[in-house]
């Protein structure tokens, strides 16, 4: 089966030489319909069906919806960062949680947290932490994904 590609925004300030006026860590919503993507320090929620784009309000470095649709979880860029839970619709914040990797369990139930080498679950609905796996030899760079929402300590 083949695809097709159609021109979905051209943006004038896109420039080759200007790296942060293109859009970095896009993030697609579950339905389709709707995407994030980092640009120019600022955080953008892209309609996909028109085009249209909306700045997100605050300082983000990443945003990525939970599988179910009904979250979106921002990263926010001030040192030490806290994920920030928002509506998708409004964008208007409902919850924080401690700094994350920004990364939904399966049942949207979770968000994984890398602290110095110990791998965290952060419920969602609680704000609990819970270690999962701990390296006494602090691992200086974590690559995380979800298997199962089943969570073994």
């Amino acid at each position: 089966m083949k695809g097709s590609i159609r021109e979905l925004i051209f943006d004038v300030g896109c420039q080759p030489q200007d790296v942060l006026s293109h859009w970095q860590y896009l993030n697609l919503s579950p339905d389709g319909k709707r995407a994030t993507a980092l640009r120019r320090r600022k955080l953008e929620l892209i309609d996909l069906a028109t085009g249209a784009i909306k700045p997100m309000v605050g300082q983000f470095l990443e945003a990525t919806w939970s599988p179910n649709g009904k979250w979106l979880a921002g990263l926010e860029a001030r040192s030490p960062g806290r994920t920030i839970l928002m509506d998708p619709d409004t964008l208007r914040e409902k919850d924080q949680l401690p700094q994350s990797q920004c990364q939904w369990s399966p049942d949207s139930r979770y968000i994984l947290q890398d602290d110095d080498g110990t791998l965290l679950t952060i419920e969602v609905a609680t704000g609990q932490r819970r270690t999962i796996i701990s390296s006494k030899d602090r691992v200086a760079e974590v690559s995380t994904a979800w298997v199962s929402s089943e969570i073994r300590p």
